[in-house]
């Protein structure tokens, strides 16, 4: 969130991994949709139908499952070019 205030919002994609440290959580920080409209492409290596259902309300880029590959967050970004 301080990377995106201190940017002005001029970011392309956050991606976000579900769990961050200290109980923090991806989908929650993913406010950037609602205050800079940036895109957020969700990473986890549990990535329950909950999950998914909270996160739907911004918009994700979509969801990746850890072990995740460079092609695959390459894939998801370039989705949002189209």
């Amino acid at each position: 969130m301080a990377l995106a205030d201190a940017a002005g919002g001029a970011v392309d994609v956050a991606i976000m991994d579900v769990n961050l440290a200290r109980g923090s959580n991806g989908v929650e920080t993913a406010g950037l949709r609602q205050r800079w409209d940036i895109p957020s492409l969700f990473v986890s290596g549990n990535l329950d139908e909950g999950i998914r259902s909270r996160a739907m309300q911004y918009r994700p880029v979509g969801f990746i499952g850890k072990p995740y590959s460079e092609r695959e967050i390459l894939m998801a970004i370039r989705a949002l070019a189209n």
